[in-house]
């Protein structure tokens, strides 16, 4: 199982369908790994841009479209006739130091949260990492590393 969101993972505690889905998954001894971003303003935007605009009750901002007035797109902004809707993201500057930290928190958050849950591996891998190989040559002992490290958090030897 790849993790992109423990608020996901939490709430499969909270009804019995999804208890019934964990179950059967640590039967089966499903592993986890961690996948996430390294940069937690790319994050927070991507969030803001999801329309995710508060987390915690702290406001993060807002999506706003190319003459910035306020988009309601949301996450269908990626699926819009089959292009990329160009939504920006108008970033509360009051509690960006705040929102910073808990996004830069979230891979621990998860990892925590899947351990919590009883699911084996649970390894922390950057996207960055996965892909850098992408932008260098250089870069391929570091991408070939993280896969490693990816395939491995899955009981892959």
């Amino acid at each position: 199982v790849l993790v992109f969101n423990a608020f996901t993972l939490k709430s499969w505690t909270k009804n019995k369908a999804e208890q019934s889905l964990n179950k059967a998954m640590l039967d089966m001894d499903t592993r986890t790994v961690i996948v996430h971003r390294r940069n937690p303003l790319d994050i927070l935007t991507c969030e803001i841009r999801d329309c995710f605009q508060s987390i915690h009750g702290v406001p993060r901002g807002y999506p706003v479209n190319e003459k910035g007035e306020k988009d309601q797109t949301c996450f269908h902004r990626r699926f819009e006739d089959g292009n990329m809707v160009r939504t920006k993201a108008f970033i509360d500057v009051e509690h960006l130091p705040e929102n910073l930290r808990t996004a830069q928190n979230y891979p621990r958050v998860m990892q925590k949260s899947v351990r919590e849950l009883g699911f084996k591996g649970g390894s922390i891998v950057y996207f960055e990492d996965l892909v850098s190989h992408e932008y260098s040559r250089g870069n391929l002992l570091r991408s070939c590393r993280a896969w490693q490290e990816l395939l491995s958090s899955l009981g892959v030897e």
